[in-house]
């Protein structure tokens, strides 16, 4: 075989192309021993009886030989390029002719089901790495897209038909996989079997850093990326995985070291003093990518302001940032209640009388794929206080971003291009 086949379409394009050569019908034997060996011969029958049922070839079938030994008849195969087949390798060529294909890395994201704040965590870093120019999928995004999937089969399609296997390591993982129990125990052997042959095709990442409490028994030794903290530098080793880049670099040393501030005891309000006032979220449009003028994503910056009325200067309070599901990066850590993902901020900082305070929040990461679910939710703030609990409430669709033009405009499903979902 000359050129080299590493996904499904290749196999099937290559299939086509080598009988669109042949005048009549191919013996089936003889085409298998031709290019098919290393796909074993039941696997390329199946193959070749599902582009027949598609259409894409035609199919003689008639009885054979006899065989004097064991009194059974052979049945004779041959299989040929249909129209439908040549049409297909048309188009091929058509669009690598038209719009060479990007060279796009598909990235299978495999992990134990546990909390819903850890499958949080991995659809959020799933959408990390497709945000990152990587094809990323995992579980839940295939069997949206398929109903009744066989799970065994979309593991084995992971083991063989992507690029890249991104194992996410847990407590709940090791248990599973040293068991050999479940999903995750059958995912395991199948990595076993196939990591020694191909070691940099799986990658291991972790949320919870280097524990020995997370990691199975057979992956001891491998290298394990802790993506606990926001380091770029992890993020770079990432990259340079799915990238296969070999990568020898350092961060520079800071010049600043972390200042720690010492608590100061809080002031005492009175009951009926009201202590907040003008509690606003701030708004403006960051990053974003368009298609026929259409958002396919936008990052909106956020940030908090609300002001000290009273007369007192407050020096300790406690904010909750309640973000609806799926629109934060998986770095954010947080707890999960109802369709929220909750992020907690301590302020020490003392806030005098009169005085208003601002606060970056995270960045809000909007996608065409799920704006539709989201464009009814709000983001909720609460402040806690030595007086009392302060709560405001902030609407999506009131959200002013700006739109292809530049124009400021009310954040809506129209804005965004939902053609391809």
């Amino acid at each position: 075989m000359s050129k080299e086949i590493t996904t499904k379409e290749q196999i099937i394009e290559y299939i086509l192309a080598e009988l669109e050569k042949k005048i009549a019908p191919v013996d089936f034997g003889d085409f298998f021993m031709q290019i098919g060996p290393s796909f074993g011969i039941d696997n390329f029958r199946n193959l070749l009886d599902e582009l027949y049922q598609q259409g894409y070839l035609t199919k003689l079938e008639q009885p054979g030989r006899i065989v004097p030994s064991l009194g059974i008849r052979t049945l004779d195969l041959r299989y040929g390029i249909s129209l439908k087949g040549i049409e297909y390798l048309k188009q091929i060529n058509n669009n690598m002719d038209s719009n060479p294909p990007k060279d796009m890395i598909d990235v299978f994201v495999t992990y134990s089901w546990e909390s819903e704040e850890h499958n949080e965590k991995i659809i959020a870093f799933t959408n990390f790495l497709r945000d990152n120019g990587f094809n990323a999928k995992m579980d839940k995004m295939i069997i949206q897209e398929e109903t009744a999937k066989d799970f065994k089969v979309m593991m084995h399609k992971a083991m063989t038909d992507y690029r890249k296997v991104v194992v996410v390591l847990s407590s709940g993982y090791k248990e599973k996989a040293e068991q050999f129990k479940g999903g995750v125990g059958n995912e395991y052997t199948l990595i076993l079997k196939d990591i020694e042959e191909n070691p940099n095709k799986y990658i291991l990442v972790s949320f919870e850093g280097h524990k020995k409490e997370i990691v199975p028994l057979f992956f001891k030794d491998r290298e394990i990326i802790n993506l606990s903290e926001n380091s770029e530098e992890e993020k770079r080793k990432l990259f340079a995985k799915l990238l296969d880049k070999k990568l020898y670099q350092f961060v520079e040393v800071a010049d600043k070291l972390p200042e720690i501030t010492p608590k100061v005891t809080p002031s005492l309000f009175s009951e009926k003093e009201d202590v907040l006032d003008e509690i606003k979220l701030n708004i403006s449009s960051g990053s974003a990518s368009y298609f026929a003028k259409r958002l396919k994503n936008i990052d909106i910056d956020l940030s908090l302001s609300f002001k000290n009325i009273s007369q007192n200067t407050l020096t300790e309070y406690s904010i909750e940032v309640y973000y609806p599901k799926n629109t934060l990066s998986f770095e954010v850590d947080g707890r999960i209640e109802d369709e929220y993902k909750i992020v907690t901020i301590d302020e020490t900082t003392r806030l005098f009388s009169q005085q208003t305070k601002s606060i970056n929040l995270e960045k809000l990461i909007l996608r065409s794929y799920n704006i539709t679910q989201l464009i009814d939710k709000e983001i909720i703030i609460k402040i806690y206080t030595d007086f009392g609990v302060y709560q405001k409430h902030f609407p999506l669709n009131e959200f002013n971003i700006n739109d292809f033009d530049g124009r400021e405009t009310k954040l809506s499903v129209d804005l965004f291009n939902l053609s391809d979902y």
